[in-house]
């Protein structure tokens, strides 16, 4: 990864175990030291013990397994979020979910609370789940449809599924929303 780093590499989040037998610490370095010749923000964080690939190295998150949790290694996650809002300020929690409406389609993918926003999508998915009433529940809303019937006991069979997919894709988007994003890069070797 280090021979990949240039002026437009966002600012970068590292941290690595001293331990880790998969992936030696000195690549973490090495990438450390590009971030910085290129002059590109970084915090680096290298905890002695630990394994390869500890995710949050807390119980929730080691399938069980006692080697994939470390309490020292779990602290990375709240020192990133700590740098997160050093580099972009304090985020915003005002709102009641996130929805991803620069779609080019409608589609089982797209969140129920974009579908919701259309009428003909809302009218075409309560003609084929009235269970979902004319509010549903504010946590559906920034799932996508298809996980909603996925996880929802067989609110379809998948010959309705697949209809009801190939009927929202002819319904077209009004609008596309630009969004400019910024990018940021967590680097767990």
């Amino acid at each position: 990864m280090d021979k990949a780093v240039n002026t437009l590499t966002p600012p970068t989040f590292l941290f690595h175990t001293y331990e880790d037998q998969l992936v030696p610490v000195h690549n973490a370095l090495t990438f450390a030291e590009a971030l910085n010749h290129a002059k590109v923000p970084f915090e680096m964080h290298i905890f002695t013990k630990g394994v390869h690939g500890l995710s949050l190295a807390r119980p929730h998150t080691s399938s069980g397994l006692r080697s994939m949790v470390e309490p020292a290694v779990a602290q990375w996650f709240h020192l990133c979020v700590t740098w997160l809002s050093s580099i972009f300020g304090e985020f915003a929690s005002d709102r009641e979910s996130v929805l991803d409406d620069s779609i080019d389609e409608y589609s089982l993918e797209v969140q129920l609370g974009v579908l919701w926003q259309n009428e003909t999508c809302k009218k075409l998915i309560l003609a084929a789940i009235p269970i979902l009433g004319d509010s549903p529940q504010q946590d559906a809303m920034g799932v996508p449809l298809s996980i909603i019937l996925e996880f929802g006991n067989e609110l379809l069979s998948e010959e309705e599924t697949i209809q009801l997919d190939h009927d929202l894709r002819l319904i077209p988007v009004s609008h596309t929303i630009n969004r400019t994003s910024s990018h940021i890069r967590v680097c767990m070797f």
